[in-house]
């Protein structure tokens, strides 16, 4: 498929952002790292706090492999990421790549929110969410949901292995609940967020 654009809803969607061998190893190296995810955690812009109605689902941030294998091809795609998705050009020079990996397992999910909620976050232009896990997923929902910004509509993707969703990070978007029976760690459902981010938007609070 390649990259195929979903316009109403400001999406992008990429089945060949990695190849195969580079997904297994992101996916392995992840499935052997459980001991590095705590509980998520959200910010009211003053502290961090685990919010545990709003997301069930346990977060790695700054995994190295991440930045070794997933980061490098999303430098590569950037400027095709805004062109795709409308978005004004950036000063190139200025942006940066944050990342985290979240695991899902029985019963978690998360509730519509964007990626740039807070003055902490409004650097963030353009998330990037790349899918991982067995190529027969070991869970029932857990759909990624995204809502159009033009209209009162939503569109739901399954999750598959292997694809990458690219949008406009301030877009609403969620997970729906997660169903599962094992209490495998390399059986949940694994996303990987990647922001691009340009920190000249950052908004001081105290201005």
């Amino acid at each position: 498929m390649g990259t195929y654009s979903y316009p109403d809803y400001n999406l992008l969607v990429s089945d060949d952002l990695l190849s195969e061998s580079e997904s297994e190893t992101l996916f392995y190296s992840v499935a052997n790292s459980e001991a590095n995810f705590h509980p998520g955690q959200f910010t009211d812009g003053t502290e961090q706090f685990v919010d545990t109605a709003q997301q069930l689902s346990s977060v790695y941030r700054n995994a190295p492999i991440v930045s070794e294998i997933l980061v490098p091809q999303i430098a590569k795609n950037t400027k095709a990421y805004f062109s795709g998705l409308k978005m004004e050009p950036e000063d190139f020079s200025k942006i940066w790549y944050e990342h985290k990996i979240n695991s899902y397992g029985d019963k978690s999910f998360l509730k519509p929110h964007s990626d740039c909620s807070d003055h902490h976050m409004n650097a963030r232009l353009i998330s990037v969410v790349h899918l991982v896990g067995h190529r027969v997923r070991k869970f029932s929902g857990g759909d990624f949901i995204i809502y159009s910004p033009i209209a009162k509509k939503k569109i739901s993707i399954p999750f598959e292995s292997g694809i990458t969703l690219i949008f406009p990070s301030k877009i609403l978007h969620s997970v729906t609940e997660v169903n599962m029976k094992s209490q495998i760690f390399a059986d949940r459902r694994i996303s990987v967020t990647t922001w691009i981010r340009n920190d000249s938007y950052l908004v001081n609070p105290a201005m």
